[in-house]
């Protein structure tokens, strides 16, 4: 229901003392206006909102005026005022309410998935291997032209999310990138480990089209996969007839043709044109690159796309399908790729990524400022659940230097982990998404829906 239209409702029985108007209403609120706006503009939002509690203050009308959205606040404050019942999808949230919106929510309703809906976790082993060499593909195209990697022993990590720099904590995502190239490449020079870590950053903006260059690699790298898939059937039908002939193939040439040789030199003389260069940072034309918040942010932490980073960067403004010319999947294909999730948000009212990637069998990293991560630290300290599969970043209170420190720990530790580590990690994340399945959390949304029943003397 519509706020307007819950308003006129809530008029027209107040003033139609006689009427029969039996509508309940319920307001939910997901993040207020006001909240959200003053944290994406740099506010200290949870320590205002603390404050304010303490001293029992309600934000002025002046604050939503000098931000913009006093409209759409004071029709969010009519609401939560004046429905029968208030909720709100989080303790967070309502707490946020209570100093922004004068009301602290009679109802929380933590949000959820219908798990039944997600593979279970052997079936998510077998899709992943199949997504993984698709997004070999892509990563093939996007690197390889300009160095070697050895794609068969790399980690990966992404982050996605509306455009909200500061909010979705995609600042502090790729500072701390930063930092954990630095140590990955000291690493490296002391011959102590050589581990890369890829990360994607699923952030859609506005573009101008895909990259055209790497379209180029991706139509090359399609040739060459091209001529090696047409080849094979006759490269097996030799092999069989050396064998047949009691004789073990001794070289190359008693296996490929030399057509088939001089194809395949041409074609890597060509798609080694550009070794020694460094791939772009976004994967599409950006429409204005030099103003682009996370562009600048990994220039200013050195992650260039060099050889010698240990940490690469794929920026992809765009939103996934498998329609498109590049990666080719769907988000929820897609993201099945990775070793995990990021999603070290400021201002999140629930936050459905992470609980999303844990229901794929990706572990993922919330932070204490959001939803679902309060809803998981709440299941931990009742001993419901272990560590290990959601990793609640502590943001509340703390200076950015350590967070930035913690986030990094967290994710060189995915990046050197083993396997069977990674395996048992997939697997606790998805055990702990069960605890968001609708069949639990139902149950505050009848009570909330039953109370505003009863409010208005229905049964």
């Amino acid at each position: 229901m519509s706020g307007a239209g819950l308003l006129y409702l809530e008029n027209f029985r107040k003033n139609n003392k006689n009427n029969n108007l039996k509508i309940a209403t319920v307001f939910t609120t997901h993040a207020t206006i006001l909240g959200r706006t003053m944290a994406n503009a740099g506010e200290k939002l949870h320590k205002i909102v603390r404050e304010g509690i303490e001293k029992s203050e309600i934000a002025g009308a002046d604050t939503a005026r000098k931000y913009g959205v006093l409209d759409k606040h004071t029709m969010e404050k009519a609401c939560a005022n004046n429905c029968d019942v208030f909720t709100a999808v989080s303790e967070l949230t309502s707490r946020e309410a209570q100093y922004i919106l004068g009301k602290r929510a009679d109802v929380v309703l933590p949000n959820g998935l219908n798990m039944d809906k997600f593979l279970t976790i052997d079936e998510l082993t077998v899709m992943k291997k199949t997504r993984r060499k698709q997004m070999k593909r892509f990563l093939r195209a996007f690197f390889s032209r300009y160095y070697h990697i050895d794609f068969n022993n790399i980690r990966s990590a992404f982050i996605s999310g509306r455009y909200e720099f500061h909010n979705k904590g995609i600042n502090l995502f790729i500072d701390a990138l930063g930092k954990l190239n630095e140590r990955l490449k000291k690493e490296k020079a002391e011959c102590r480990k050589n581990k890369i870590l890829i990360s994607f950053i699923f952030v859609p903006t506005k573009t101008y089209g895909e990259n055209t260059e790497l379209i180029r690699n991706k139509l090359l790298y399609a040739e060459m996969e091209e001529q090696v898939e047409n080849e094979l059937d006759t490269i097996k039908d030799r092999i069989i007839d050396l064998l047949t002939t009691v004789k073990v193939p001794a070289g190359t040439r008693e296996i490929l043709s030399d057509e088939f040789l001089q194809r395949c030199r041409r074609l890597s003389a060509h798609f080694s044109a550009k070794h020694g260069q460094a791939p772009p940072l976004s994967a599409f034309n950006l429409a204005s690159e030099y103003n682009d918040s996370i562009i600048n942010a990994l220039r200013r932490n050195e992650l260039n796309n060099h050889e010698t980073d240990q940490v690469k960067v794929v920026f992809y403004p765009a939103y996934l399908s498998s329609a498109d010319r590049l990666i080719g999947m769907d988000y929820n294909d897609a993201i099945l790729t990775f070793d995990t999730g990021v999603f070290p948000s400021y201002y999140e009212s629930w936050g459905y990524t992470p609980l999303e990637a844990a229901a794929q069998g990706i572990p993922a990293v919330t932070t204490d400022l959001s939803g679902y991560g309060k809803f998981i630290n709440n299941l931990k300290e009742e001993g419901t659940i272990s560590d290990g599969g959601m990793y609640v970043l502590k943001r509340d209170g703390r200076i950015w230097e350590d967070m930035v420190n913690d986030l990094s720990d967290r994710m060189y530790e995915i990046t050197v982990a083993d396997k069977k580590e990674l395996a048992k990690l997939r697997r606790n994340a998805k055990e702990i998404s069960g605890f968001a399945d609708w069949k639990f959390l139902i149950k505050y949304y009848i009570e909330a829906h039953e109370m505003a029943v009863e409010k208005i003397g229905g049964k």
